[in-house]
C-alpha cells in the first residue's frame, strides 16, 4: 500500500465582507480567506483578484445577506459593517451602515458612470 503524504492543517483567516471592505484588493491580489457572509450571508471562500474580492464558487464577487430592517442586528455589536437592506428606504432596497449606534442608510438608485 502507497503512503499518503501528510500536509499540516491549513487555516484561512476569516473575514467579513465589511471586513473585506476595508482591505485594498489590490494590496492582497492573489490572497485567499474565508469570508464568513460573503455568500448572500453564508460562508464561502474570496480571492482577490487585484481588484475586488471574488467568491470562489460563484465567480462574483462576494455580497452579503438581504435583510429587513427589523431583522437588522445591533448597530453597536457591527460598526462599520455594511448590509443590504430590502426595506430600508421608506420600504425600498438600499445599503445601511453601521455607525456603532445605528444603521445609516445608502441610498441606491443612481447608475454608476465614471463621470
Amino acid at each position: 500500500m502507497a503512503e499518503v503524504a501528510s500536509f499540516p492543517a491549513l487555516k484561512l483567516p476569516s473575514l467579513t465582507v465589511a471586513e473585506l471592505t476595508t482591505l485594498t484588493a489590490a494590496a492582497f491580489a492573489g490572497e485567499t480567506v474565508l469570508c464568513s457572509d460573503g455568500h448572500d450571508g453564508q460562508p464561502c471562500l474570496a480571492r482577490s483578484n487585484g481588484s475586488v474580492w471574488i467568491n470562489l464558487s460563484t465567480n462574483a464577487p462576494v455580497s452579503t445577506a438581504t435583510l429587513a430592517v427589523a431583522a437588522l442586528p445591533s448597530a453597536a455589536s457591527y460598526p462599520g459593517a455594511i448590509r443590504h437592506c430590502s426595506n430600508g428606504a421608506a420600504g425600498s432596497p438600499c445599503l445601511v451602515r453601521s455607525d456603532g449606534t445605528n444603521w445609516k442608510r445608502i441610498d441606491l438608485g443612481a447608475t454608476a458612470a465614471a463621470s
